[in-house]
């Protein structure tokens, strides 16, 4: 609950920050796009599984869901919509493979039908030109590739290596991200940096897969883990791109490799608790 709190909130800063600024209207950012899916995933999942009721839930859900919609960013539709898969995949307590695949098919046949409409909407107000480039993207990665080339092993230096991407190409300009987590990641502290990063992911991904069999708060974290890593493809939002969205992923982690054990064993000692009480 505090994490859906804190995303919520998050969102809703950044979405009073914007109108303050520009004035009042709907603003295209990846910034509380990525909070808002956050939230709003948490918060459809602890109806789910029975954690809390849509009455408890409801007015995080039509903020976080706001904050998704009019931010009208195309890389956090596609994180979330993941993530939803995911989290309606799941029965009572397992990871359903075929109920995925066929809400994969589903997509993918409404996606064949409907790819213009679809097109209109996800990719709000971006020409194919803005699409086919990552809106501006593709001249940052090349510059981070040329980067890349020159400290391939060790990178350029944690955070130093991408603020001086300008120097690759990028018309003298620093930028302040490579707006890629995975970039981001090579180019600061090359190969070696890398390797132990999709490490990291391999055991954050495979500990709550494995654990969301028996842990309903795993089963919860799930779903908008996975749709934050996949959003992070276009904000690095773990890496070195900190701004408020990290604090929320950072919670993530926490609660994904230590709170839900402890969770699990007072609920456990609780039961035996319970167990030894009754036979007495």
């Amino acid at each position: 609950l505090y994490i859906i709190f804190l995303s919520t909130i998050i969102t809703w800063s950044d979405i009073i920050n914007f109108n303050l600024k520009y004035g009042l209207g709907f603003y295209h950012t990846n910034g509380y796009t990525f909070t808002a899916l956050i939230g709003l995933l948490l918060a459809l999942g602890s109806i789910k599984f029975k954690l809390f009721t849509y009455k408890d839930l409801k007015y995080y859900i039509w903020l976080c869901a706001y904050g998704l919609i009019f931010g009208t960013s195309s890389a956090s539709y596609i994180s979330f919509t993941i993530g939803f898969v995911i989290l309606y995949s799941y029965n009572k307590q397992r990871f359903n493979l075929l109920k995925t695949v066929l809400i994969c098919l589903i997509l993918y046949i409404f996606y064949r039908i409907a790819s213009d409409f679809i097109f209109t909407y996800l990719f709000y107000g971006k020409s194919l030109e803005e699409i086919e480039s990552g809106t501006g993207r593709a001249m940052i990665w090349e510059a981070a590739y040329q980067s890349f080339l020159s400290h391939p092993l060790l990178g350029g230096g944690f955070v130093v290596a991408e603020r001086s991407l300008g120097k690759w190409g990028i018309n003298g300009i620093n930028v302040l991200s490579a707006h890629n987590t995975f970039i981001s990641v090579i180019v600061n502290t090359g190969i070696v940096g890398l390797i132990i990063f999709l490490l990291f992911l391999f055991k954050w991904i495979y500990k709550l897969f494995c654990k969301s069999n028996n842990n309903i708060y795993a089963r919860i974290l799930f779903p908008p883990v996975i749709a934050s890593i996949v959003n992070c493809n276009s904000m690095p939002a773990i890496g070195s791109d900190w701004n408020y969205t990290s604090p929320c992923l950072y919670i993530l982690i926490i609660f994904s490799f230590s709170l839900i054990f402890k969770l699990k064993n007072k609920k456990r000692i609780h039961y035996e608790r319970s167990k030894k009480e009754y036979q007495y």
